[in-house]
């Protein structure tokens, strides 16, 4: 009884110190790590409260899925950042190599 009120005093700590972590991060890519060790985490919370249902769909979407898509958002955001672009009137493109 012991043992698991301590495992569940140190995962809300854990969970706590990693959702300060995404909250704060500067870097896109630190900060999409966090978020899916933040989900990975909540699923194991789901799992210590016998939602199994709930913490295999929270492991899914938000370790994978949204991580996933994060990644790409972020990925994209940094290549826009590194090349410049040229707009004249309606039209821009892009002055670097692709």
């Amino acid at each position: 009884m012991m043992a698991a009120f301590i495992f569940n005093v140190v995962l809300v700590a854990f969970l706590l110190a990693v959702a300060t972590w995404v909250i704060t991060s500067r870097a896109a890519f630190s900060a999409v790590v966090a978020f899916v060790a933040y989900g990975l985490m909540l699923a194991i919370v789901w799992v210590e409260l016998s939602a199994i249902d709930i913490a295999l769909t929270e492991a899914a979407i938000s370790g994978g899925v949204t991580g996933m898509l994060l990644l790409g958002a972020a990925n994209r955001a940094n290549d826009r950042k590194l090349v410049p672009r040229s707009c004249s009137g309606f039209f821009c493109w892009r002055s670097g190599p692709r």
